[in-house]
């Protein structure tokens, strides 16, 4: 039995999406997947499946930062709930490895959304990104080539034309909120909190999705500062039924032209922990939800 070994296909890739070129800081995924659907009876149970869905989910943790690329990764600061994330015209999504073919879907957007890590020794992508593709507007669901097609074999691509090892980030970050400077322990952490509501008709699978909600959230432990000062990020002091004041956090870089991150309209959660030990940290996490229905978040640059 003979193998052609040059047929065992390994390598990174680069990922090109809405006028941007990204690489993943791990392994990047792509899941082709058609959920089934049951064909049964009482008598026999089980007598076949059907093809119920089509759709095709990249999964990758990006590595650089620029304004651009934020707006790509991070784009429904302003998506009104229950607004297309697809729209009206067909993105596409291209991955091309180093060696063997491309792949282009048809159709794609960002449909869950990294985490970020605002550290100096902490990734600023701190998750996942994935992009979904779905069937191209007004194609044929039966078509392959409504959702995906293979580029051309190659081998030795040059996929480094936009990398640039400048762009991956680390700062030291403070935030300023309720009218005072606040440091983390172990980095701020936000977090998207994206959900969103599949369009499916029975002829073509998913068509679309529309954005059912979208409150990120920002995660801390304070440090240096005292029980007094922390109060004033939770709710005690209010009454029972009272509404919470809505503020912006904004998070900075330390110098002139660093990264800004603002988060609109944020309140405090429900709980803050206190622990007392040995080693342990007497103030534990804050969260900060934004209840901003648009324009919910800006990233900036420092002045």
């Amino acid at each position: 039995m003979s193998l052609d070994r040059t047929k065992i296909l390994r390598g990174p890739c680069k990922i090109e999406f809405a006028g941007e070129t990204f690489f993943s800081r791990a392994d990047v995924t792509v899941k082709f997947s058609t959920p089934l659907f049951d064909k049964s009876s009482a008598a026999y149970g089980r007598h076949g499946q059907g093809v119920e869905d089509k759709l095709i989910e990249v999964s990758f943790t990006p590595v650089t930062f620029t304004p651009a690329e934020a707006a790509v990764l991070w784009p429904h600061a302003s998506t009104a709930i229950g607004a297309s994330i697809y729209g009206a015209v067909d993105t596409p999504c291209v991955i091309t490895p180093i060696i063997g073919q491309p792949l282009t879907l048809a159709n794609a957007a960002v449909t869950s959304m990294s985490d970020l890590a605002f550290s100096p020794i902490q990734a600023f992508w701190a998750g996942d990104t994935t992009l979904t593709g779905l069937i191209a507007n007004s194609a044929d669901p039966a078509a392959i080539a409504s959702y995906y097609a293979w580029g051309t074999v190659a081998s030795g691509v040059d996929i480094s034309a936009q990398w640039d090892a400048a762009k991956d980030i680390y700062l030291p970050y403070s935030a300023a909120y309720n009218a005072a400077t606040w440091q983390a322990m172990e980095g701020f952490k936000v977090s998207a909190n994206l959900n969103l509501a599949a369009v499916k008709v029975d002829s073509c699978g998913t068509v679309d999705m529309t954005l059912s909600s979208h409150n990120p959230t920002l995660t801390f432990k304070p440090v240096g500062k005292n029980e007094a000062d922390v109060e004033a990020l939770t709710n005690f002091g209010l009454a029972i039924g009272a509404s919470q004041a809505l503020k912006d956090i904004v998070l900075a870089g330390p110098d002139s032209g660093d990264l800004s991150f603002t988060l609109a309209d944020v309140t405090p959660g429900a709980d803050n922990d206190r622990m007392y030990g040995n080693e342990a940290d007497r103030i534990g996490e804050l969260t900060l939800e934004s209840q901003a229905p648009t324009a919910r978040y800006t990233f900036g640059t420092v002045a």
